[in-house]
């Protein structure tokens, strides 16, 4: 035997005796096999069982088919051309066959996808990252740095001045302030730390430092001064963030850069409702920004929509026409209330629906759902809780009613709540309110007070302002300082536009009624 596979043998006619030209009937079959057994992913196979084998033919068959190919060899009709003398007739059993690609047919409605507007839009889709500027990539220094080596060995020596005895283990220099790890001495006492923040500050010659004692997990005493130049981190290079690219909340929100030169990347979705308090050029507004911007830059307007609320006419207005608007931004006292009123009885009509589908959230419910009926999460943003109070002649019980019965059960209903004031004081961030909404982000604050009415405790007024915050919530057991991103006016116009020429300006409501 020759090694050859065994080709399937033509059942030719005894007579006459057909003239077979077997160059063209092996480049006819180089160029398609229609039985699938001799072929796979580009290879001749030989079939696996002997009943896929073409039967033999009969004796006496055999030798009239030899006879016939002898007599056309005496003629000459056998003769190969000259031309094709030199080709193998053959086959190795190495070779692939070359099989021509199906023509490829596109499904009936899928033809004006190409080259169409709608190639576009899933294109446009999320906006790219070119749209929010230049990134400079922030990174912590960690280590003992000129500045912070001086400073530290200042820190040192005005602790020992008052009796404590202590080391530095480690310095993190952040953006706007830089971290000191502090490690006592046997014998030394917590609160002899605890309170020297005032003397620290003052032989440092800085506007204010904060002292964590001790840090929650470690043996240290966190020392943290305010850095002589402030950097500023911007929205872009967050996003560009390996924890931004690589989280999986639905609404993200990009709340800063940590110590550690981590970003804390927390979704609005893990505890529904979020407190927000700070006073001028505190970064609070900035921080609501950004806010709007990441979530809608991860949710498209038939997934996400947002009612923003601003009292004051000129927080929310450059958000005019942007896609992922349920309506456009509220100015008039009267109008927020409807619409807070409207999401109370949204809220009611969704979990009475849940309840009816035996399901508890938003996710579950929609499951059960195709793709165009599903309902999307609802995002409301104020930007000054108290304006709308004192708007209602002094008494707001009426926007404190509906935001705590909204607060506590609307989370699972996919209704969220951004509030957020610049005087956060106990008659306008009450008691219901705070007990009601777990997370709290305070930024630089006037007073010890406002502070402790937030957070818990009376930090908030050492921020040095301009994005330095302070974050807490179910998670988190103390108050995280952070340095929130950064993005310009010019740049959340140039996003709202890109949206709008990107995405269908309006979406159908299904739950008009």
């Amino acid at each position: 035997k020759s090694g050859l596979p065994e080709f399937p043998r033509p059942k030719l006619k005894a007579d006459p005796a057909p003239v077979i030209n077997e160059n063209k009937r092996q480049d006819k079959e180089e160029e398609f096999y229609e039985d699938e057994d001799f072929y796979n992913e580009g290879e001749f196979n030989i079939a696996s069982s002997e009943s896929e084998k073409p039967s033999e033919p009969e004796n006496n068959y055999a030798v009239e088919i030899i006879d016939n190919l002898l007599a056309s060899l005496d003629s000459g009709a056998m003769s190969m051309p000259e031309s094709k003398r030199s080709k193998n007739s053959q086959r190795d059993n190495t070779r692939k066959f070359r099989r021509p690609l199906p023509a490829v047919n596109f499904n009936e409605g899928f033809e004006n996808l190409i080259p169409d507007e709608s190639l576009e839009f899933s294109q446009g889709f999320p906006p790219p990252l070119e749209i929010f500027g230049s990134a400079p990539k922030f990174e912590i220094a960690k280590g003992n740095i000129k500045i912070s080596d001086k400073t530290g060995k200042a820190i040192i020596s005005t602790l020992k001045n008052f009796g404590v005895n202590a080391s530095i283990a480690e310095t993190f220099t952040g953006a706007s302030v830089t971290q000191y790890l502090i490690e006592l001495a046997p014998g030394m006492k917590v609160n002899q730390v605890a309170d020297l923040d005032e003397e620290l500050a003052m032989s440092l010659a800085v506007m204010s430092v904060r002292i964590e004692a001790p840090i929650p997990g470690t043996r240290y005493v966190g020392i943290e001064v305010p850095n002589p130049e402030r950097k500023k981190i911007s929205l872009r290079s967050v996003f560009e963030s390996d924890e931004f690219q690589n989280s999986s909340a639905r609404l993200p929100l990009p709340l800063g850069a940590q110590f550690d030169g981590k970003f804390l990347i927390k979704g609005l979705e893990e505890f529904s409702h979020l407190l927000v308090a700070g006073g001028k050029d505190s970064g609070k507004n900035t921080f609501l920004n950004t806010s709007i911007i990441s979530m809608c830059s991860r949710r498209r307007p038939e997934e996400l929509q947002l009612i923003l609320i601003d009292p004051r006419h000129v927080e929310f207005s450059v958000y005019e026409g942007l896609p992922h608007l349920l309506t456009p931004p509220i100015f008039n006292h009267d109008d927020a209330l409807k619409a807070l009123q409207w999401a109370f009885d949204e809220m009611e009509s969704r979990t009475a629906n849940f309840a009816k589908s035996r399901v508890g959230t938003l996710a579950a419910f929609n499951r059960k759902l195709a793709k165009k009926d599903r309902l999307p999460e609802i995002v409301i943003v104020i930007s000054e809780l108290a304006d709308l109070m004192y708007q209602s002649g002094g008494d707001g019980n009426e926007f404190e009613d509906l935001i705590v019965r909204l607060a506590q059960k609307s989370g699972a209903a996919g209704i969220y709540m951004i509030i957020a004031s610049q005087r956060p004081s106990a008659d306008v961030v009450t008691t219901l309110i705070r007990s009601n909404v777990s997370a709290r982000a305070a930024f630089a604050l006037s007073s010890p007070g406002d502070s402790k009415n937030i957070i818990g405790i009376t930090d908030a007024e050492k921020l040095t302002g301009r994005g330095d915050m302070l974050f807490k919530d179910n998670e988190s057991p103390r108050a995280i300082r952070l340095q929130a991103p950064f993005i310009a006016d010019e740049k959340i116009s140039g996003f709202v536009e890109y949206l709008e020429e990107h995405l269908p300006k309006k979406i159908e409501n299904s739950n008009e009624n």
